[in-house]
């Protein structure tokens, strides 16, 4: 007699992997793998929520600040942030993907511009790394293209916004 254990796991297994292999068929017509496919649309998912936090950002500080150099900077981070986030939903469109739908709000609390420009340092960082890593090792050549042309615009954001001096 055997394990009904046993026969539930290797079905469970049967289907998890005829789930991966019609995902991948359905997604790239066979050519890309479902891990890959995971992989690609991670980083949509992780860069989409770093270019919404940089309009959110950029509008709670044009709002807010008094400092001129401050919302100089707020302006083009909302700009760069609403560029990216338009160019990664038409993307995603053109390939099938799910596109997420855009959450513009900014961590509450009280607003200064010493918080502003820490947040957004910390955001344009860790931005970097996630845009470098897929231009380097992304399985995508649409997405990796994408990220080397959105790096110089990065390190300028972050060069503007350590250059800022807030009290």
């Amino acid at each position: 007699m055997s394990c009904p254990t046993a026969a539930a796991s290797h079905l469970a297994r049967a289907a998890r992997m005829l789930v991966l292999l019609l995902a991948s068929a359905a997604f790239s017509g066979g050519a890309v793998r479902a891990d890959e496919y995971v992989r690609d649309t991670d980083f949509l998912r992780a860069a989409s929520a770093f270019g919404q936090r940089e309009v959110a950002a950029g509008k709670r500080a044009l709002e807010h600040s008094t400092n001129v150099e401050v919302k100089q900077a707020a302006q083009i981070l909302r700009a760069d942030g609403e560029s990216a986030t338009d160019s990664l939903a038409q993307l995603a469109t053109r390939k099938g993907w799910p596109v997420l739908p855009v959450d513009d709000q900014e961590n509450g609390g009280r607003y200064t511009d010493r918080n502003f420009v820490a947040r957004q340092i910390d955001n344009e960082q860790r931005a970097i790394g996630l845009y470098r890593e897929e231009a380097q090792n992304g399985t995508d050549t649409d997405l990796q293209f994408f990220s080397r042309n959105m790096l110089p615009r990065l390190e300028r954001s972050l060069t503007i916004l350590r250059a800022l001096r807030v009290t």
